[in-house]
């Protein structure tokens, strides 16, 4: 399936720059050949917390999402802890990288359901860092999927997936 796409690019690309001066059509055909599956397509994150929650306390969930290997490899390994302790310099570092969403849930919340606008078509991978305060790596790695529902639970965190 994934071939026939890319054939199909390729050839709509030839057709479509069959106007075009040589050197055009080769970029074209080079840029269509490059192009990778985007392994990354949240659209929607929903919020189901417990009411006791990071033990009856607010709780920020940070979700990152990755454009380039380097930056993820770097942060991705990180605990929550650690992730929440360079956060700051982490933006300056890689703002241009990595997409940061923020969200601050409060026990017993209801917050309506967050659209995540990604600005870049194909992003590596994603994952979700929770503030708990018990200790734990409160990380998670997101998969492919457009809507997923966070359940915040007491000490921990886990995702489950609404829409592939």
């Amino acid at each position: 399936m994934k071939d026939i796409f890319i054939k199909s690019v390729l050839v709509g690309s030839l057709v479509g720059l069959s106007g075009c001066a040589p050197d055009a059509i080769k970029s074209g055909v080079a840029s269509a050949a490059k192009m990778e599956q985007a392994k990354v397509w949240l659209e929607q994150v929903k919020f189901n917390p417990t009411p006791d929650v990071n033990g009856n306390a607010p709780i920020t969930v940070d979700i990152l999402v990755f454009y380039d290997a380097e930056a993820m490899g770097k942060v991705a390994a990180l605990t929550a802890d650690k992730y929440f302790q360079q956060k700051d310099q982490l933006k300056k570092d890689y703002s241009d990288q990595i997409d940061f969403f923020s969200f601050d849930v409060v026990p017993g919340q209801r917050m309506k359901d967050q659209d995540i606008e990604l600005s870049k078509a194909s992003g590596l991978a994603a994952v979700a860092f929770a503030r708990y305060s018990t200790p734990g790596p409160h990380r998670v790695a997101i998969g492919p999927d457009r809507i997923i529902q966070l359940d915040l639970e007491k000490n921990d965190f886990k995702i489950t997936t609404i829409k592939s």
